[in-house]
C-alpha cells in the first residue's frame, strides 16, 4: 500500500511481536483450562500446538482445547483473536484467557475449598477430554445464554455500562487513563440537553445521583400510566465516547430500524453520526433534523421506485446493491448513484444471520463488477453485515479479508474505490459473549493493513446506541394463582390404558430385595409434589415493546421495588388475549399485587421500533432525561 522498506520492516516487527504475545497467552490458556499436553513443561514448553506452526497435526499430542469449534470456545467465556502474516492478513484463530475469569491461584472464582477445589478441576479436566461436536445453528440462542456465568458482572478492565443501573459506570474510560472524561462527557450532555429543549422542553437535567428507582417513581406517583419509557439521552452520548475511545478513523452511521427516536436520532446528529436509512420515512426523518445527504447510506439492497426516486430528489447518493436486476433498477432511476456493492460473508457467527436474504457471493461480485463498468455507473465501495447478535470478532476479520479481494477484483476492471462499509452486528452491551474491546482488538488493525490511509471506513451500529438507552416500566393489571405439577409428577400420571411397572418388573438381574426398594424409595422421594404458581398479566406484552422476545431472540429481565427475599414461582403475560403473548416463564419474583410495578432495562433496541396496537394496546409514551452522574442504588 504504498509503504517504504522500513515501514515494512517495522509492520512486520509489529506483527511478530504481537503474534508471540497470543502464543504465549495461548499456552496460558492450556495450562488454565488443564490441558495435558505431554511435551509441555513447567513453563507451557514450546509443544505440539504453538500457534500457526502446525499445532493441529494428526497424530501431535495437542490438548482436547486445540481441536473445540469457535462456538465451545465462547461458551467458555474465552476472547477470540486472530493470528497475522507478514501480509496482514488473519491466519489463524486464537483463544485467550479473559483475566477476570479467573483468580489468582488459577481455580475458577466458585472454587472455594482448595482440597474440593482439585477434585472438581480432576472431574472438570475428565470432562473436558471428551470430544465435542461443533453447536448448530439452532442451538446458538442456548449458548448465549449458557455464556453470562463465564462473564462476571465486575470485570477488571474498564467497562461502560451506559444504562440506568445500580453501580453503572457513566464515564467511557477509566478515570486514571483520561482525567478530563467526565467533564468532557458531562459537557457534551448539556449541549444535548440545550438541542433538545428547543423540541422538547419536557426533557429534564438529573445532576444528582438520583436512583433508578427514584427516577422512576416520579412518573409513577403522576398516576397517568399504565406503562412508559424512561429514556436517558445521556446514555447514547456514553456510548458515542466508546465508539470514539475504540474506533477513532470508522464512522459510525447508526441503523434508524433498531428505534427511529427522534431525540435518539437529534442527539446522535448532533454528536456527528451519520444514519444507516431503509425507505423513504427513515430518508426523511435523517433529512429533516439537517442530516448532511454525504451522511447518509441508503443500506437497504432491495429498493422500491419511488424510495430511490427520493433519495435522488434529497441528494442522498450512496446506496448498496447486490444483485443485476437491483444494480440495473438503480442506474435506470438514478445514473448518479455511487454505488456500494453488498458481498456475502460468513455469518454463521450471529443468532440472526442475514446471507438468505443479502449479500452476492464473490463470484457474484465479480460479474456485477463486471457489469456495473460495461454500463458505466459509478461503484465506489463494498460492505457486508455479518449478522445481529454477533458473538465472534472472527466474523469481522473473515468479512475484512473478502473485503479486501472485492477490492481487488474492482481494480482489475479499473474502479478506485474509497468506502468500506463493515455493517452492523455490534453488541448493545457488555453483558454478552462479546464486547466492543474485543471487537477493536481483532480488526483495527486488520482494517489498517489490507487498505490505504484514503478509504473511507464506516459501520453501521443500531443497537449499540439505543439499547441502554431505554427502561421500561409496567404494572400488573391483573393476577391469578394455579397449582402447577412438577416434571416428575407429570411424567409419573398414567393416561388411560397404559399400566404401571410393579416391583418386579423394575427389579434389575443380580439385585437384592433391599436393593430394588431402596431404589423404589430413592424414586418416590425424587416426585416434585404440587405446588402454586403466581401469574402476573402486564400492561405490555410481546404485541408491544416484547415483540423483540419474537424478533430479536431477547430474554428480558424484570426487576421489582420490592426488596423481601421471600421469592414465589411467576409467569408474566402481556395484556393482549392472544395466548402467545408470553413475557417470561419460570420466574422467581417476590409477591406481587395488582398495581405493583417492574421495569425492565436494556429495552432500546428492536421494541418501540416494531410495536404494534393489536387488540386495542398502544406501545408505552415516553419520557426523557439526560443523566450527568451515575444512578445509584438505594
Amino acid at each position: 500500500m504504498g509503504a517504504g522498506p522500513s515501514t515494512d520492516e517495522q509492520k512486520a516487527a509489529a506483527l511478530a511481536q504481537e503474534n508471540e504475545r497470543l502464543k504465549d497467552e495461548l499456552r496460558r490458556l492450556k495450562q488454565r483450562l488443564g490441558a495435558d499436553n505431554a511435551d509441555s513443561g513447567p513453563d507451557g514448553g514450546d509443544s505440539g500446538n504453538e500457534s500457526g506452526d502446525g499445532g493441529n497435526e494428526e497424530g501431535g499430542a495437542g490438548s482436547d482445547e486445540d481441536n473445540l469449534s469457535v462456538e465451545e470456545l465462547i461458551s467458555r467465556g474465552l476472547r477470540l483473536q486472530p493470528l497475522f502474516d507478514e501480509k496482514g492478513e488473519c491466519v489463524e484463530l486464537v483463544a485467550t484467557v479473559v483475566d477476570d475469569i479467573f483468580d489468582a491461584t488459577g481455580h475458577d472464582d466458585e472454587s472455594t475449598d482448595p482440597s474440593e477445589g482439585s477434585d472438581a478441576a480432576k472431574k472438570k479436566k475428565k470432562k473436558n477430554r471428551k470430544p465435542k461436536k461443533p453447536e448448530e445453528k439452532k442451538k446458538k440462542k442456548k449458548l448465549l445464554r449458557k455464556n453470562k456465568k463465564h462473564r462476571p458482572s465486575k470485570r477488571k478492565r474498564p467497562v461502560i455500562t451506559a444504562e440506568l443501573e445500580p453501580g453503572a459506570l457513566m464515564h467511557a474510560v477509566d478515570v486514571d487513563e483520561q482525567p478530563d472524561i467526565i467533564s468532557n462527557a458531562r459537557n457534551l450532555k448539556k449541549k444535548v440537553l440545550e438541542d433538545q429543549l428547543k423540541y422538547n422542553p419536557s426533557i429534564k437535567l438529573i445532576s444528582d445521583a438520583s436512583t433508578i428507582e427514584g427516577l422512576l417513581e416520579e412518573e409513577l406517583k403522576k398516576g397517568e400510566h399504565s406503562a412508559f419509557y424512561l429514556v436517558n439521552l445521556g446514555a447514547v452520548v456514553e456510548k458515542w465516547l466508546q465508539w470514539k475511545k475504540y474506533f477513532p478513523n470508522i464512522e459510525p452511521f447508526y441503523a434508524m430500524k433498531s428505534n427511529p427516536d427522534i431525540h435518539i436520532v437529534r442527539t446522535l446528529h448532533l454528536l456527528g453520526a451519520g444514519f444507516d436509512c431503509a425507505s423513504k420515512a427513515e430518508l426523511d426523518e435523517a433529512i429533516s433534523i439537517g442530516a448532511a445527504p454525504e451522511k447518509i447510506i441508503f443500506a437497504n439492497p432491495c429498493k422500491g421506485k419511488e424510495h430511490i426516486a427520493f433519495a435522488k430528489q434529497v441528494g442522498v447518493e450512496m446506496m448498496t446493491f447486490d444483485s443485476m436486476d437491483e444494480l440495473n433498477k438503480i442506474y435506470a432511476l438514478y445514473p448518479t448513484s455511487k454505488l456500494v456493492l453488498r458481498i456475502l460473508p460468513d455469518d454463521s457467527h450471529s443468532l440472526m444471520p442475514f446471507g438468505t436474504k443479502f449479500g452476492a457471493s464473490f463470484k457474484e461480485s465479480c460479474n456485477l463488477i463486471s457489469h456495473a463498468k460495461k454500463i458505466g455507473a459509478s461503484l465506489v465501495g463494498v460492505s457486508f453485515h455479518v449478522g445481529s447478535g454477533c458473538f465472534s470478532s472472527l466474523a469481522w476479520v473473515d468479512a475484512i479479508s473478502l473485503a479486501r479481494r472485492v477490492f481487488d477484483e474492482a481494480e482489475k476492471e479499473g474502479f478506485d474505490l474509497t468506502l468500506l462499509d463493515i455493517g452492523g452486528g455490534w453488541p448493545g452491551t457488555d453483558e454478552g459473549p462479546l464486547i466492543l474491546e474485543d471487537i477493536c482488538e481483532a480488526i483495527v488493525r486488520h482494517i489498517t493493513n489490507l487498505f490505504p490511509p484514503k478509504v473511507r471506513v464506516i459501520a453501521e451500529p443500531g443497537r449499540f446506541f439505543c439499547t441502554s438507552s431505554y427502561t421500561l416500566a409496567v404494572t400488573v393489571t391483573s393476577r391469578r394463582e394455579r397449582y402447577s405439577l412438577g416434571q416428575r409428577a407429570q411424567n409419573r400420571i398414567s393416561t388411560p390404558g397404559e399400566s404401571h411397572d410393579t416391583p418386579a418388573e423394575t427389579k434389575k438381574s443380580g439385585e437384592s430385595d433391599s436393593e430394588t426398594a431402596d431404589k423404589e424409595h430413592k424414586q418416590e422421594s425424587e416426585v416434585v409434589e404440587p405446588g402454586k404458581e403466581v401469574l402476573y398479566y402486564l400492561s405490555d406484552g410481546v404485541y408491544g415493546s416484547f415483540n423483540n422476545i419474537v424478533f430479536d431472540h431477547a430474554r428480558p429481565s424484570p426487576a421489582t421495588f420490592k426488596t423481601t427475599e421471600v421469592t414465589r414461582k411467576s409467569c408474566l403475560f402481556g395484556p393482549t388475549c392472544d395466548s402467545i403473548d408470553v413475557i417470561c416463564k419460570d420466574i422467581d419474583l417476590p409477591e406481587l399485587e395488582i398495581g405493583d410495578w417492574l421495569y425492565f432495562m436494556n429495552m432500546g433496541a428492536y421494541t418501540v421500533a416494531s410495536a404494534s396496537s393489536f387488540n386495542g394496546f398502544k406501545p408505552p409514551n415516553a419520557f426523557y432525561v439526560v443523566c450527568i452522574d451515575n444512578p445509584k442504588q438505594k
